[in-house]
């Protein structure tokens, strides 16, 4: 099911910024915004063409506005690992990660890491 687009996105000058901007990190919650996983991708692709700098998006782990699950959460990781431009990922936030059995297993599992994350 697709979710809506919430109205209160706000938007900045990707073209203007970049001449003072290293690295764009924009927070991409998917859930919270009503798009879903596979908008964060569009969203960086569209940062890196208009800036031409590094894209850091910083994606949701936690469960806002409702319920987001480990099997959402996944396909999110796998958007941004599988960009062409994303030079990394951040995740908002890691205690809702650590605290969620689930969802650590899948970041551990996309991110190829078995042991502690810090």
């Amino acid at each position: 099911m697709e979710r809506q687009p919430d109205p209160k996105i706000i938007g900045q000058d990707y073209c203007a910024l970049s001449r003072y901007v290293g690295i764009f990190s924009p927070m991409v919650y998917h859930l919270m915004c009503g798009y879903l996983p596979e908008w964060v991708g569009e969203v960086v692709g569209e940062i890196y063409e208009l800036s031409g700098k590094p894209v850091w998006p910083i994606i949701q782990s936690v469960s806002e506005p409702t319920s987001l699950s480990a099997e959402e959460y996944g396909p999110t990781i796998d958007v941004v690992l599988h960009s062409d431009v994303s030079d990394g990922i951040l995740v908002f936030t890691m205690k809702r990660v650590l605290l969620d059995q689930a969802k650590l297993a899948v970041t551990k599992a996309k991110l190829g890491r078995t042991g502690e994350l810090f």
